[in-house]
């Protein structure tokens, strides 16, 4: 399961980069069969560091994505994995500039879809 969460910047002087989050859509699951995971992948997808399960992905007000530490600074190494019951691996990344992209790996080779 995941949640999505939106801070309110109003009145908070770190722009939203270390507290102040809170639930905007409650716990949403994932679908039958998938779940988080690595699978059976032996590098990382979309150049991220290898094997790296972001914990969350957090967005500044911008759409860019930034570290979690309340520096503000960007974040290029935000991926998450996913794994089926038919032992597919999938990954999300996220970009610098706040683009996502999601990958295959075809028990070689990690392939943008």
């Amino acid at each position: 399961s995941y949640s999505v969460q939106v801070c309110n910047a109003a009145g908070k002087t770190d722009n939203c980069t270390s507290s102040g989050d809170y639930a905007n859509e409650g716990t949403q699951f994932l679908a039958s069969g998938i779940s988080f995971g690595f699978g059976p992948a032996e590098s990382a997808a979309g150049g991220q560091s290898p094997m790296q399960q972001t914990i969350q992905t957090r967005f500044n007000s911008r759409g860019v994505p930034i570290l979690l530490d309340g520096s503000g600074n960007t974040n290029a190494n935000d991926v998450i994995y996913l794994t089926d019951g038919a032992a597919n691996t999938f990954a999300i990344s996220v970009t610098v500039g706040g683009h996502a992209r999601v990958w295959r790996y075809d028990s070689s080779a990690w392939c943008q879809q």
